[in-house]
């Protein structure tokens, strides 16, 4: 359980994945970490696209300067 925790899901998701009672098929659970995969993999995007917009900054060919 704790392992699940650290990659992110939720109590909720958590519950559905390990409860016995509910008995979720292999295939109902094989898809919310599939699902979970996608999440990260957009995290991951969108992690990239800021490192890069940062490291440009820091390059000086970005600023963070908006119009107020």
């Amino acid at each position: 359980m704790k392992a699940l925790l650290s990659v992110d899901f939720s109590i909720e998701e958590l519950s559905l994945l390990v409860d016995q009672q509910l008995n979720l098929s292999y295939e109902a659970k094989t898809a919310m970490i599939e699902q979970k995969i996608k999440e990260i993999e957009e995290i991951q995007k969108r992690l990239k696209k800021s490192k890069k917009f940062l490291n440009a900054v820091l390059e000086g060919k970005a600023s963070f300067q908006t119009k107020c």
